[in-house]
């Protein structure tokens, strides 16, 4: 963390900047985070990949109408996703994850 007066770093568990005595206010995220619950990507995938149910779900939106305007490429797709549903799931999921 740092002091947001003077830029000095502070450990997280002090109140007030050692430096320029600042008092530090808790940072606040604004943003809410939804996870994904990975079966039911996975139940996506299996029942309705095709039409793209699990990139919507996922938050892939504009892969998500390719896919129904395609049918996944024809099931191409679908089976590619096959290898990469856990890592988007992962990625998703993860702490450091921006929309």
């Amino acid at each position: 963390m740092f002091c947001s007066s003077c830029g000095t770093p502070v450990p997280e568990q002090m109140n007030f900047c050692p430096k320029c005595g600042q008092a530090l206010k808790p940072v606040v995220s604004m943003v809410q985070r939804d996870e994904v619950d990975p079966a039911l990507v996975w139940v996506f995938w299996a029942l309705l990949g095709t039409l793209g149910v699990h990139r919507f779900y996922l938050g892939h939106i504009g892969w998500g109408v390719l896919y129904l305007l395609t049918g996944a490429f024809c099931g191409i797709g679908w089976f590619i996703d096959l290898f990469c549903i856990s890592g988007w799931i992962r990625e998703r999921n993860s702490p450091t994850y921006q929309p």
